[in-house]
């Protein structure tokens, strides 16, 4: 017989799916239960934890606290950890993650929601998947491809099914972001990695995006400009509107042009494609802006914003930097191997990945999270151009002396 944990186990995960407005049906969950049943048995599993006890003369508690890594909670030298170790070594031992988790009522595994083209997400999801890892935790990535909102009620829906013991989502969207929140009726913790919004209640992890803007914008001005656009992306399914993750970044560069006495307009904004490859579109709307505002600098979105304005000013023939200095956001590698090399804010992915992952599993313990924003740091290369203005002033007065 399955244990009777076993049972509740998964009529939680039923009431989980009902308060979701998921399908379900008796035969679905019988199907569960007889599924959960035959795994939880393991046939490969030949050797328990009364075999080791039984071969290393110990008590089988004292292996289970060994093998279940609990033996801070009493008193266990380093010398019979070691022997129930050997000994489960020996004898082949593995352990059934299936049965431990019909016991516990937790699965140990954490879900991922991401979108799998953004070039920033292996560096957090490396440095969070090996966080999971330490503490003994599983990942399933759920890659969006599309950005459908189909896609995100499929997430929530295979979540939910599984019993995940929480999610985190990388670079959510406004939009999804209420699809997101429907794991809280199957109680199951939610944290936001690179998630730019306020919304009370909600776990996330970012970074200070306003407050980077701000001093790559200052910068740009302490090197002498004073003509200095922002290029940033559109909303794939809103051209004329700005993407969500890039609005606080735009708050930004405003704000140190302001504190800066210099004026922004339409003029000084530039919207392109959120792709990473530049089209046609793209090098007409950055001709148009290049005619038009005759900027000396541009602060673009990211360091993939920043690598097309680079490509667009080689087909173009502008010198960078000395026609026109580029700077980007993120602190891609890549950004080390334009050329000229890209000055750009980098931000501490890995950092954020790790407190992430820490956060997740302290909330699923029952403890209280803290939101946490992450500095970025300015990483000065060759893509900026040092203006000085008393130079030109004097290039000036002889030109105009000499006509």
């Amino acid at each position: 017989m399955l244990p009777l944990t076993a049972f509740f186990h998964i009529l939680r995960c039923a009431v989980a799916r009902r308060h979701l407005n998921l399908e379900s049906s008796f035969d679905k969950l019988a199907n569960t239960y007889y599924f959960i049943f035959i795994m939880s048995r393991n046939p490969r599993q030949t050797v328990t934890m009364r075999d080791i006890a039984r071969e290393s003369g110990l008590s089988q508690p004292t292996v289970s606290l060994v093998l279940n890594g609990r033996c801070g909670s009493v008193r266990i030298c380093d010398k019979t950890r070691r022997h129930v170790l050997d000994t489960a070594c020996r004898l082949g031992y593995t352990k059934n993650a299936l049965a431990t988790a019909l016991k516990t009522g937790k699965s140990k595994i954490i879900g991922v929601v991401c979108l799998l083209g953004s070039y920033h997400v292996p560096g957090l999801l490396g440095a969070f998947l090996e966080s999971l890892q330490k503490q003994g935790y599983l990942m399933k990535l759920f890659g969006i491809v599309s950005e459908r909102d189909e896609e995100f009620e499929s997430a929530v829906r295979q979540f939910s099914e599984q019993c995940v013991d929480g999610v985190v989502c990388i670079s959510l969207k406004c939009r999804h972001f209420a699809i997101m929140r429907k794991l809280d009726a199957a109680g199951i913790p939610l944290l936001c990695l690179d998630f730019q919004q306020e919304v009370e209640g909600v776990a996330v992890v970012d970074s200070a995006d306003f407050e980077g803007m701000h001093e790559m914008t200052s910068y740009l001005i302490k090197c002498g400009h004073r003509r200095i656009g922002h290029v940033s992306n559109y909303d794939p399914w809103n051209r004329d509107a700005i993407l969500d993750g890039a609005v606080i970044r735009r708050q930004g560069y405003f704000a140190a042009m302001h504190d800066a006495g210099l004026a922004v307009d339409e003029h000084s904004l530039c919207l392109v494609s959120p792709l990473s490859a530049i089209d046609p579109a793209d090098i007409a709307v950055l001709d148009k802006f290049h005619e038009e505002y005759a900027p000396t600098a541009l602060a673009c979105f990211s360091d993939v914003t920043a690598l097309k304005v680079l490509q667009w000013a080689y087909t173009r023939g502008i010198k960078i930097p000395d026609d026109l200095s580029v700077t980007g956001f993120a602190g891609l590698s890549e950004s080390a191997l334009a050329a000229p090399a890209l000055t750009t804010m980098a931000q501490p992915f890995a950092e954020m990945g790790t407190y992430a992952a820490e956060s997740l599993i302290g909330m699923i313990c029952g403890k209280n999270f803290r939101r946490r924003k992450f500095s970025s740091t300015l990483i000065e290369r060759d893509s900026v151009k040092k203006i000085d203005h008393q130079h030109l002033e004097d290039q000036a007065k002889s030109k105009g002396a000499a006509s």
